[in-house]
C-alpha cells in the first residue's frame, strides 16, 4: 500500500577526543553504534490530511577514558583509566492533521531511557557501577496556522527530557557520579513568520517561556578540576526576532542583502541553593541578557562577492553569586573574493578578510564559576586573513 512506509537505518559514530584541562590532559575514545526504525501512514483527502509516524530507537556506547597529569602541555603520569557504557532508547509516535491548508496540528510524545556502566580500571579493587534513569514521558503539542499565503503564526507546548553526557556523568576530577539527574523542561512558544514581497522583507518572532527543572551546570575546584552538579531549577524567558531585506537590484548581475537577529534573553535561578548560599533569582551563569547581529551580503553573478558582520554581546555573569561579570563587547567581521568555474568542474575561489576589526579585548569562552577567578580565556585582537579554494565537483555544469 502506498499509504504507508517503512524505513529502518543503522549508524556509527567514532570520535577520538583529547581535552588539556590545568591540572590534566584527559583522552577519551567514544565509540557508538545505533538503529533507528521509523513507520509512516498518510492518510485524509483534500480538506483533511494526516500522517502518522512511529517508531523507535535504541543506541549503544562504549567510551574509554584515561586522563594523565599536565606536564606542562603534554602527558605526564597517569591518573586514572576508565571505560564507561551507555546504553540509550526511545520510543516515539507522532500525528500531524493539515486542515483545509490553514492549519497544521501536530500531536506526538517519546518514551525516553537511559544507563550508565562504569569500571575504574586503575584500581583494581573496584566494582562496575551502574546509573540508570526510570523512562522519561516528553509529551509534544503545536499548531501551526496559516494567516495569509505570506504569513502564519504558530504556538506550542513540550515537555522535553535531556540526559547527562559521558563528560558530565564522569568530569575531569575522573570521579564517576551516578547521582546526577537528567534534565527535566517544559517550554512554551508563540510566533509569527511569512514575508512581505513588494517590500522584499522577510521576518521571523518567536517569544518563548522555557521551565527547566533539575539543571546542570559546571563547577570547579581548588585544582581547577571540572564537575558537575544538579542546581535546582530555572526559568527561561526570551523573545528572537530576525529580519531581512533583499534590494531589488538595478540589474540582474548582482543581489544585495541586508540582515538582522536580536535575540532577548531573561534566564535566571528559580531555585537554587548551595550549602548555605541562596541563588534563587539570580541571573543564570555565562548567558547574556541580548545579543545583537547585523550583516550585509553582496554577490555578483560575475562572481565577486562581499560580506561583512557585526555582533554585539551584553554583559555576562561569571560565576552563581553574580558578584563578577565580563564587559559587553563588540565584534565586527568581513570577507570579500571571487569564485569561478573552470572546464565546467572544478570551482575555484580566492578571498581575503578581516576579524575583530575594532581591536575588541574580550573573551573566547568563560570558565565558569573557575576557582581563583580564572574566568577568561585569550581571544585575538584584530587579524587579517588571505586564502584560496579549489574543488572538483566531478559533474560537469555544476
Amino acid at each position: 500500500n502506498s499509504r504507508w512506509s517503512i524505513r529502518n537505518g543503522l549508524y556509527g559514530n567514532f570520535v577520538q577526543f583529547e581535552n588539556p584541562a590545568i591540572r590534566n590532559i584527559e583522552h577519551r575514545l567514544e565509540q557508538t553504534i545505533g538503529g533507528r526504525s521509523n513507520t509512516q501512514y498518510n492518510f485524509g483527502a483534500d480538506r483533511l490530511k494526516g500522517q502518522w509516524n512511529t517508531g523507535a530507537e535504541i543506541q549503544q556506547g562504549f567510551s574509554p577514558i584515561k586522563t594523565y597529569a599536565n606536564a606542562g602541555g603534554i602527558p605526564g603520569p597517569l591518573q586514572s583509566d576508565a571505560e564507561i557504557g551507555i546504553l540509550q532508547y526511545f520510543l516515539f509516535s507522532q500525528v500531524q492533521l493539515d486542515v483545509r491548508h490553514r492549519i497544521s496540528i501536530t500531536a506526538g510524545a517519546s518514551y525516553n531511557g537511559l544507563r550508565y556502566r562504569f569500571l575504574d580500571l586503575a584500581n583494581t579493587a573496584s566494582k562496575r557501577q551502574e546509573s540508570g534513569y526510570a523512562p522519561v514521558l516528553s509529551p509534544r503539542l503545536a499548531l501551526l496556522y496559516r494567516i495569509h499565503d505570506s504569513h502564519s503564526a504558530h504556538a506550542g507546548i513540550s515537555n522535553g527530557f535531556s540526559p547527562p553526557t559521558i563528560a558530565e556523568i564522569r568530569p575531569s576530577t575522573g570521579v564517576f557520579t551516578p547521582g546526577l539527574l537528567p534534565e527535566q523542561g517544559t517550554n512554551y512558544e508563540l510566533g509569527l513568520r511569512g514575508s512581505f514581497s513588494q517590500m522584499k522583507i522577510q521576518y521571523d518572532l518567536v517569544a518563548y517561556d522555557f521551565r527547566l527543572r533539575q539543571a546542570i551546570v559546571v563547577r570547579r575546584d581548588l585544582s581547577g578540576a571540572d564537575y558537575f552538579v544538579n542546581a535546582g531549577g530555572t526559568i527561561q524567558r526570551g523573545a528572537e526576532l530576525w529580519l531581512a531585506w533583499t534590494a531589488a537590484p538595478a540589474t540582474a548581475s548582482c543581489s544585495l542583502k541586508i540582515w538582522s537577529s536580536l535575540a532577548l534573553q531573561h534566564y535566571q535561578f528559580s531555585e537554587y541553593v548551595k550549602g548555605t548560599a541562596d541563588y534563587s533569582g539570580n541571573p543564570v551563569t555565562g548567558v547574556p541578557s541580548s545579543i545583537l547581529s547585523l550583516g550585509a551580503d553582496l554577490t555578483t553573478k560575475a562572481g565577486l562577492y562581499a560580506r561583512i558582520t557585526m555582533g554585539r554581546t551584553s554583559a555576562i555573569t561569571l560565576n552563581d553569586a553574580a558578584s563578577e561579570s565580563a564587559a559587553a563587547y563588540t565584534l565586527l567581521g568581513g570577507r570579500i573574493g571571487y569564485q569561478t568555474t573552470y572546464a565546467g568542474t572544478w570551482l575555484g575561489e580566492i578571498f581575503a578578510g578581516f576579524d575583530n576589526l575594532l581591536d575588541t579585548r574580550y573573551s573566547l569562552g568563560h570558565d565558569l564559576n573557575a576557582a581563583g577567578n580564572r574566568y577568561y580565556n585569550a581571544a585575538a585582537g584584530r587579524s587579517f586573513f588571505l586564502g584560496a579554494n579549489l574543488k572538483f565537483s566531478g559533474r560537469k555544469g555544476e
